[in-house]
């Protein structure tokens, strides 16, 4: 008898064992499913395009899927935690309720955008759409453990603190991901770089399908993008022999370089860079050609025999405008060199010779990227009194700097 007791403990304590190496192997085991599941929805959503395909629908960009989705996974999962201690068949009814909500709400907002009756961002959307998905992977892996807390501790103040996160930080992000995209979407339309453009337009449409830029609403403008790019495509394949004339190969280089086809377009400019053919606008083309590649040095070269060459001809329109382009590429080329000096040097040099309002605003722009507040703020007011239109930008890089360097008495007021 005594010894039966004996072996009480001793078998109490294996089954113990045996009891945590069970909740191990199924933490793990949910861990893992976690993790998959996580990486299937991402890869499911970031397939799902609009238009073009450059864009994600709703969400139009990766890393935007990819903050909304960690950003309401600990929320999510708490509530899958939560969950776990009800039956097997209300927890599949509940998955499927978030698999039916993902599904509605993603229609919802992707018909909204297309159809241009959205009336704000698409954030709340993303959340919902974010959230659902990840408490369905949480349900479907049995998720149980409470994120941070554990299982000691079932208040709600987490799981309201994780909800606010969850809604937050998407629009902060977006916010902010929106305004980046925008400004690069009007350079790239001021620069006439179409199919680039039509990228981010999409894009910024999934995100803000309300907005408008240089006031064309943008469901608009990506249309107007889509035509635009399909009729360069079009120009682009006709066939084009090297000896046609100038005007035609000077046409489709420009085409290509619309497309973000530089190295064709290199290539078609070779018969007009020397020898008989030999067109001084072949050196500007053949300078942004190498900038497009991001091959600076050879831009450098370039844009510098574009310069030498228009700086021994006689002053007319077509002088100017060469000239003019020649520096400003040979300062761009600089400035992705990381030769500060150069680069200011090259803007002086524009300024000195064409001082326009644009022209100090590119100058003092420069001067600011450099920390030379003083000087910034000088070309900045230039640039103010020499093109009335330029008061708005120039006021508002004259504000930047007073608030940046504040206490530091470098820009008068």
């Amino acid at each position: 008898m005594n010894a039966k007791r004996n072996r009480l403990p001793e078998m109490s304590a294996a089954v113990s064992a045996v009891n945590t190496g069970d909740a191990k192997q199924q933490h793990w085991l949910s861990g893992l499913g976690l993790t998959l599941g996580i990486a299937l929805v991402f890869a499911a959503f970031s397939q799902l395009r609009a238009g073009s395909g450059e864009a994600i629908l709703v969400f139009g960009r990766m890393d935007v899927l990819l903050c909304a989705l960690l950003v309401v996974l600990p929320s999510s999962l708490r509530f899958a935690a939560r969950a776990s201690a009800v039956s097997i068949g209300i927890r599949a009814l509940l998955f499927l309720v978030c698999v039916v909500i993902v599904f509605v709400v993603y229609q919802a907002a992707s018909f909204q955008i297309q159809s241009g009756i959205a009336s704000r961002g698409t954030w709340p959307w993303m959340v919902v759409v974010a959230w659902f998905s990840m408490a369905a992977v949480g349900l479907a892996v049995a998720w149980s453990k409470l994120i941070l807390t554990g299982n000691s501790d079932r208040r709600w103040g987490w799981d309201l603190a994780f909800l606010v996160m969850a809604v937050c930080l998407p629009a902060l992000y977006v916010d902010s991901a929106s305004n980046g995209l925008r400004t690069e979407l009007n350079r790239s339309l001021q620069d006439q770089r179409i199919l680039r453009g039509l990228g981010q337009a999409e894009r910024l449409w999934q995100l803000q399908p309300q907005w408008k830029v240089q006031e064309i609403p943008l469901g608009s403008l990506v249309k107007d993008l889509q035509e635009a790019n399909r009729q360069l495509m079009l120009e682009s394949e006709r066939p084009l022999s090297p000896s046609a004339p100038t005007a035609a190969l000077g046409g489709r280089v420009g085409v290509l370089l619309q497309l973000e086809q530089p190295q064709q377009a290199l290539r078609k400019l070779q018969p007009l860079l020397s020898g008989d053919r030999f067109h001084p606008i072949a050196l500007d083309y053949q300078g942004l050609c190498y900038q497009r590649m991001e091959r600076y040095e050879e831009s450098l070269k370039a844009y510098q025999a574009s310069a030498d060459y228009w700086k021994e001809q006689p002053e007319q329109p077509q002088q100017v405008a060469g000239l003019s382009s020649a520096l400003k590429g040979i300062a761009y080329a600089y400035r992705h060199l990381g030769m500060k000096l150069a680069e200011e040097q090259a803007y002086t040099e524009l300024v000195e010779r064409y001082p326009s309002g644009t022209n100090h605003l590119m100058l003092a722009k420069c001067l600011q990227d450099h920390q030379k507040s003083g000087l910034a703020a000088e070309h900045a007011k230039a640039a103010k009194q020499q093109d009335p239109a330029l008061a708005s930008q120039a006021d508002e890089m004259i504000t930047s700097m007073a608030v940046n360097h504040f206490g530091c008495f470098q820009v008068g007021r």
